[in-house]
């Protein structure tokens, strides 16, 4: 399974998802969601093979929160330093 940040995927509640973010976690792969409609539900789930299996240990998702966001931290400024270099 490839998933891109900001790609839109459908999730096993029938809602439509951004990916918004990915870790890596003990040899895992793990990805945050954000609800597309005006909730801002935020899922997490890990990679397994070629599908993905909901998160819901709160221990877990806590150790992945600064990961995750220090990886979309990385995204956005890596964004903004290409769309600044798209304008030179």
């Amino acid at each position: 399974m490839n998933l891109r940040i900001e790609e839109i995927i459908t999730l096993d509640d029938g809602k439509d998802y951004i990916v918004a973010s990915y870790a890596r976690h003990n040899g895992n792969i793990y990805y945050c969601f954000i609800d597309n409609e005006p909730s801002n539900k935020i899922k997490y789930y890990q990679e397994n093979n070629d599908s993905l299996a909901l998160v819901e240990n709160q221990e877990l998702i806590n150790n992945l929160i600064p990961i995750f966001a220090q990886n979309a931290n990385y995204i956005f400024k890596a964004v903004l330093e290409n769309e600044i270099l798209d304008y030179e």
